[in-house]
């Protein structure tokens, strides 16, 4: 076994053990700091070229409560979001990761049919480059489906991103490329006439393609 310790001194000193006896002890010490900083330097330029981080909102419906259908706003770790025809479920039937996640609904109940979705009541500032959730159809629902919408002007108007995405019984990752820069904000709205449930958003900050010259 090898073990290099950096001292405060900027010397490195590599001990091999071999046995309890310190005559077995070899101490080869380097005193060349401005190496060992370069090197240390260069190691951590590796790691941070190699591993991009990406910025990006979350939000997974843990913190909120909501317990009935009715059109309220709720408050999430991420901002404040309108639940319409959406609660926050958490029974064997639904489908979610962690302690809870979004129900949304589109049934006919009492004669009116019900228009399942949750809406983003704020904006992200940096744009986004790509939404992705995790969804699925309520208990043994089928024939449900979700539209993922953008608005850049604080939800005056709205525009769909892509085809409505058709639900499976067990939760699925969908990532949907948006490329839109400047302050935005999301909703999803529900079409079919189950319910479906909804969890673990993140929004990626929009990245501006870079010209390269070949």
């Amino acid at each position: 076994m090898i073990v290099s310790q950096l001292c405060k001194t900027g010397k490195i000193s590599l001990y091999y053990p071999l046995n309890k006896s310190k005559d077995n002890m070899i101490n080869s010490s380097v005193s060349h700091s401005g190496t060992a900083i370069h090197f240390l330097i260069f190691a951590l330029l590796v790691i941070w070229t190699a591993t991009p981080i990406r910025a990006q909102l979350t939000e997974n419906f843990e913190d909120g409560q909501k317990a009935s259908y009715a059109g309220a706003n709720v408050e999430l770790s991420s901002g404040t979001w309108f639940f319409d025809d959406a609660l926050l479920g958490k029974s064997n039937y639904d489908k979610f990761n962690g302690s809870q996640g979004v129900r949304m609904d589109r049934r006919i109940v009492n004669g009116v049919r019900r228009t399942g979705s949750i809406t983003m009541l704020f904006d992200k500032n940096d744009g986004a480059d790509v939404v992705s959730f995790v969804s699925a159809n309520y208990r043994s629902n089928t024939g449900n489906s979700l539209q993922l919408e953008y608005s850049i002007d604080k939800g005056g108007s709205w525009t769909s991103v892509g085809e409505p995405i058709s639900l499976g019984s067990d939760l699925e990752l969908f990532e949907v490329e948006v490329g839109v820069s400047g302050p935005i904000r999301f909703r999803w709205i529900q079409s079919g006439d189950g319910r479906i449930n909804l969890d673990d958003v993140a929004i990626t900050d929009f990245i501006e393609a870079s010209d390269t010259q070949t």
